[in-house]
């Protein structure tokens, strides 16, 4: 969860590594749009950057995403989940993202605060697993 590559160039793993990434696009510590780190002030990629160097690692760089809107569970908290799932060609998710419209620095959770940026429509931990218990690496 929320995290974006620096930006100088790196090395491609050796093996595909599936991946989940979710960020929100009014986070202020790692900006959506790339530039530097509010904490250790580290050049970061943008999150489509991240996004697409996963995608090229896993194999899935000429694969169409499979987009849908999670269920808008909480109308008042001004934040939509919207994930993307890049699939190879044995119908394994290699890349899953889920961008948190409206969301910042925070992981989604129906039990956070009323606050601005906290996402409420799912929980983070039920994603990680959903995720998660698809690979058996």
């Amino acid at each position: 969860f929320i995290a974006n590559l620096p930006a100088d160039a790196l090395p491609q793993p050796p093996l595909p590594t599936p991946i989940l990434i979710a960020n929100g696009t009014q986070d202020p510590f790692v900006l959506y749009n790339g530039g530097r780190a509010e904490m250790n002030r580290a050049l970061l990629r943008s999150t489509p950057s991240t996004v697409n160097y996963w995608r090229k690692a896993n194999g899935v760089w000429g694969v169409k995403g499979i987009t849908h809107a999670l269920p808008d569970r909480d109308r008042s908290d001004d934040c939509r989940l919207i994930e993307t799932r890049y699939l190879n060609t044995q119908g394994e998710v290699m890349v899953d993202f889920i961008e948190m419209k409206g969301g910042t620095h925070k992981i989604p959770s129906r039990l956070a605060e009323h606050y601005p940026g906290n996402c409420r429509d799912a929980e983070g931990a039920d994603l990680a697993w959903n995720f998660m218990s698809q690979h058996s690496r």
